[in-house]
């Protein structure tokens, strides 16, 4: 005898497929249509004569429901993955725009694709019954559940010219590196210029050309955010992350022209250009000196000059790099543009005097060493150490103990520069070649 469609287990659990099922509503509509189906596994056995006491069948019974429940918990908890970024969507929509969040939610995952970003970007929807209306909510909320972005806000419906339109109130809530008072301000508000337009309202007529619009907005100002957080993170992995994305982005944005849409279009490509050209020179930095990885650092480096081929810092750090490469050429090649371009002379100033003292060129290095005035914006300790290093790789030239000593005897530790200074008088005052740079030192320390 068929069963009547209305107790049938299989067709509850069906009519189940369209419950969001990490909601509270969810929880107990499935806990109801797993209840039926052991039910109906039960008696389904009964049918071939198998059988159970009442302790069995109650622990049958429960022990889906425990399992579900335990698993519902976890999908409802555990939003962020450590292995990737997490952005995740809490748009609270209604009957008539559900469609339209969803072909938007379906473009923008479209977009991390053809960038290749979707294996470093994970896309989450929250369950629908999570819905926020405050800012401070919102943020508390990904911090407690390790989500990067959050796009939020709902969708409201109006008249316009007798038209009915959809209305997408957008907002977006963001978690960043550990960063003090003023870097979180600078942040806030470079984000905030970044994101300006909250609210896209479209005819239901026009609703395709709406879509596309609201989504492409959508999608570049989260890629802005997302990676402006990720480049406050001081780990590789996240702040190659902010690379690529803002790579992707300044391509979307390449051909965007100012219009109604998008009025601030201007401002976001220098702001991101500004954001990816500081990354770059992070990552020099963090290749270069940290990790001994020369060559990424130089790629790197390369990468902030087409961006910007008067960037100072990076010029400097590949002069360095590419003495530590063996490239001498391109090592003084980027010396004489920091040089050119740099207001602060000091550092270019070093670097020549190194050059000229490799070459045991000595008046000269010491020339363009009398001409340092200070070391601001120089990390003199580093170009101590480095010289230090050059004399005991390279002991037949002593040029770079002087240097040593004179660097630490003007700008760092006295004392131990006197020292240096006094070995080097004492071990080389007769030899000729060094004239030069002994009567500097006995000037220096008034030795008769």
């Amino acid at each position: 005898m068929p069963m009547d469609d209305s107790k049938n287990p299989f067709l509850v659990v069906e009519k189940l497929k369209s419950t969001d099922w990490p909601t509270w509503f969810g929880l107990f509509s499935y806990g109801i249509g797993i209840f039926l189906l052991t039910i109906a596994f039960l008696f389904s056995l009964q049918t071939i004569n198998i059988s159970f006491g009442f302790y069995v069948s109650f622990a049958v019974l429960l022990a889906p429901q425990i399992v579900h429940a335990l698993l519902w918990i976890i999908r409802r908890s555990y939003l962020g993955d450590p292995d990737c970024l997490t952005v995740a969507f809490a748009i609270e929509t209604d009957d008539s725009s559900r469609e339209y969040y969803k072909e938007i939610r379906k473009r923008f995952q479209k977009h991390l694709i053809d960038f290749k970003l979707n294996k470093r970007l994970k896309i989450k929807d929250l369950p629908n019954d999570i819905y926020f209306n405050d800012s401070e909510i919102a943020e508390k909320y990904i911090n407690e559940k390790g989500i990067r972005l959050l796009i939020w806000g709902d969708t409201t419906k109006g008249t316009s010219g007798g038209k009915e339109i959809v209305n997408f109130n957008i907002k977006l809530s963001y978690l960043y590196g550990r960063q003090n008072a003023e870097q979180q301000r600078q942040l806030s508000s470079e984000i905030g210029q970044a994101v300006q337009r909250g609210i896209w309202g479209f005819p239901r007529t026009e609703s395709l050309l709406g879509i596309v619009i609201v989504e492409g907005n959508i999608i570049e100002m989260s890629l802005y955010a997302l990676g402006a957080c990720l480049s406050t993170v001081p780990i590789i992995a996240y702040q190659e992350s902010a690379v690529l994305i803002f790579e992707n982005l300044l391509k979307m944005l390449k051909y965007k022209m100012q219009n109604v849409n998008f009025p601030n279009v201007n401002l976001v490509k220098n702001i991101a250009t500004k954001s990816l050209l500081k990354l770059y020179n992070s990552l020099l930095i963090l290749y270069g000196f940290q990790l001994k990885n020369r060559l990424k650092a130089i790629e790197y480096g390369e990468k902030a000059l087409q961006l910007d081929e008067n960037d100072v810092n990076a010029h400097q750090n590949l002069a360095f790099l590419c003495w530590l490469n063996g490239d001498r050429m391109s090592s003084e090649r980027h010396t004489k543009r920091a040089a050119d371009i740099s207001l602060n002379k000091n550092l270019p100033r070093i670097n020549r005097a190194f050059y000229f003292m490799y070459d045991r060129k000595y008046e000269k290095a010491l020339n363009q060493y009398r001409k340092i005035s200070d070391t601001t914006g120089t990390n003199i300790l580093d170009v101590i150490t480095f010289n230090e290093g050059q004399f005991e790789n390279n002991p037949q030239n002593p040029g770079f103990l002087f240097a040593a000593g004179l660097l630490n005897f003007r700008f760092a530790d006295k004392i131990r520069g006197k020292l240096l200074l006094n070995d080097f008088y004492s071990t080389y005052n007769l030899n000729p070649e060094y004239k030069v740079l002994t009567a500097e030192i006995k000037q220096i320390l008034h030795i008769k």
